[in-house]
């Protein structure tokens, strides 16, 4: 009793000296074993704890055959390259048993014996375990195991000679003195020649942090796709950088129109490519101090947004836009031919960002099945981009979007000796304020994809893995917040928002595991939104009281009413609002 305390946050308080709220941690990792709509067993149902889950992680799980060559001579290493996260367990729990070793992941799976003779994926004993929280013992928290990947010269022979680029399954098994044996796996990829490549995740722990606590941005906010807005009537320069600054484009203040917003874009990308190209100089996209003029790159998603205000009645109009770095590397003398970045904009909200061609990421091949330009979404559930023109004439094969030799978004370079690795840059003009683009304008937040395409190395699904931003790194992810209503504004106002969903695949036969047999569920965080506040679904393809009575056979209290009983095909749902932190499933 001597932990006892008026709530259960205080008693995990006491028990553990954390002072951090524990019910986040503790709800997803409930939802990951027990997720709604399932049972768990009757023995534990009035504490399903001791609960924990492991993550399987890469910076980079694509690899190319000339990459890989270049760097055999420095040792063929990625270092730290995979990681595998225990979540769930303090360090005390681990260590209280003296008879029993410190669990550690056994790491396998058909991408382990991708190269002859030793493993390719090793722990790495120089960093060693990496604890969250290393002076607290008593609070649960993510132990991190690093590991290499290592290849050799045996390795060359494994990679295959044409397209497509080979996929094998990284496997990861722990076994934990209570809990018992957890699994990940991820997909690697190996493919031909060169292997330009996105970093979306990276390390952005504060400066002052304790080194081993860690913390990584979000897939969603890749590293590698930045954008950020100009405002020329108040500084048509905002390039802050310091590699030959007198370079920098200046958005004509006599031109502050769509035409002048492609002419900047195209000016910025010769600039980058020239300064920036070499990762041995300088980064243009630290953390802190990007050269771009953008905020809050890793915490919230960009804004887009048509004016900056002044003191009534002054606003200057914006301009937006998008820059995708793409990395590649190869031995000196190799020359990486056409390579694209196609960049598309999501026309509504969307949980569903996986590569398939037919839906999100359409596009036109050449006789090689290369993508040599992107096509809008079926729907116009996404609109591609770019930095020519709102619809450059692709009937010329050489044109200056995509083309191979005048394109401003197509890239051929040869590595150069002491500069076989490079940095290449591409954008576009994100123009979602002009009336004339054909565009749904209907939301507030919306997903701007990147997607590389080369010859060499073409997005494939195969064994069973499907390509997305978080698990490939040829495309990369960032969300947008289009600011459509004003604000400040009106005190009451109503915000339209859509969202599109996709249904999973209908999982049948006997011995279903219970996360495949529950239904879909759409998790709504109404963040900032004021209490007593209303929102109606409305969801033609669905049956309102279909919805209604699953919410009620999945939960206690749904706060669900049907506003429209007849229509089958126009049903709607509300959602009193609780409290501007609550959530709705």
């Amino acid at each position: 009793m001597s932990h006892g305390a008026p709530n259960l946050a205080g008693v995990y308080a006491n028990l553990t000296g954390d002072q951090g709220d524990p019910f986040p941690t503790f709800s997803t990792l409930l939802a990951s074993v027990y997720p709604p709509g399932t049972t768990a067993p009757a023995n534990i149902q009035d504490n399903p704890f001791p609960i924990a889950k492991i993550d399987l992680i890469s910076h980079k799980n694509n690899f190319g055959q000339s990459e890989v060559s270049d760097r055999l001579p420095q040792g063929g290493v990625w270092g730290d390259d995979v990681s595998v996260e225990l979540s769930g367990f303090s360090i005390f729990t681990l260590t209280k048993n003296q008879s029993l070793p410190f669990p550690t992941p056994t790491i396998g799976g058909t991408a382990q014996s991708f190269t002859p003779g030793t493993n390719l994926v090793t722990f790495d004993s120089s960093t060693g375990i990496q604890y969250e929280n290393p002076n607290n013992t008593l609070a649960p928290q993510k132990i991190i195991f690093p590991y290499n990947v290592t290849f050799t010269q045996a390795s060359i022979a494994q990679f295959p000679t044409s397209d497509p680029p080979t996929t094998l399954l990284l496997t990861a098994s722990i076994t934990t003195p209570t809990v018992g044996v957890l699994n990940a796996s991820l997909p690697m990829m190996f493919g031909k020649g060169v292997d330009p490549y996105f970093v979306n995740v990276t390390n952005i722990t504060p400066p002052n942090a304790p080194i081993t606590q860690e913390v990584l941005n979000a897939y969603y906010l890749s590293q590698d796709l930045r954008m950020f807005t100009v405002t020329p009537g108040i500084n048509p320069r905002p390039i802050v950088g310091t590699q030959h600054l007198a370079n920098a484009p200046t958005f004509d203040s006599n031109n502050q129109t769509f035409d002048g917003a492609f002419l900047y874009i195209q000016a910025l990308l010769t600039y980058l490519n020239a300064e920036y190209g070499d990762p041995t100089w300088i980064d243009p996209f630290p953390y802190p101090g990007s050269i771009l003029p953008e905020v809050d790159i890793y915490t919230k998603d960009s804004s887009v947004s048509p004016y900056t205000y002044g003191a009534a009645p002054d606003k200057w109009q914006n301009f937006n836009f998008a820059v995708a770095r793409v990395r590649l590397e190869a031995p000196a003398g190799t020359q990486v031919n056409n390579v694209r970045v196609f960049f598309r904009l999501c026309g509504t909200q969307t949980p569903d960002t996986d590569y398939n061609t037919n839906t999100y990421y359409p596009r036109v091949t050449d006789s090689t099945s290369t993508p040599i330009y992107p096509l809008a979404g079926p729907g116009l559930i996404t609109v591609p981009f770019f930095a020519t023109s709102n619809q450059p004439d692709f009937t010329q094969a050489d044109n200056i979007e995509h083309g191979p030799t005048k394109g401003v978004n197509c890239k051929t370079i040869t590595t150069q000796l002491g500069k076989e690795s490079r940095w290449l840059y591409f954008g576009c003009f994100l123009n979602v304020y002009d009336p004339t683009v054909n565009f749904l304008r209907v939301g507030t937040h919306h997903c701007l994809l990147a997607e590389i395409s080369y010859a060499d190395f073409n997005i494939t699904a195969s064994n069973g893995n499907t390509p997305n931003p978080e698990n490939c790194a040829q495309l990369a992810q960032r969300n947008l917040s289009i600011a459509w209503a004003e604000n400040p504004g009106p005190a009451t106002k109503l915000v339209p928002q859509t969202f599109d969903l996709r249904p999973s695949a209908v999982v049948t036969g006997i011995n279903v595991p219970p996360e495949l047999a529950r239904p879909d569920e759409l998790l709504i965080d109404w963040g900032n939104t004021p209490p007593g506040s209303t929102a109606s679904i409305y969801w033609p393809q669905v049956n309102a009281s279909d919805v209604i009575s699953l919410a009620r056979q999945l939960y206690g209290s749904n706060y669900l009413t049907q506003v429209d009983p007849q229509t089958f095909s126009k049903s709607s749902l509300t959602c009193p609002m609780v409290g501007p932190s609550n959530r709705y499933r």
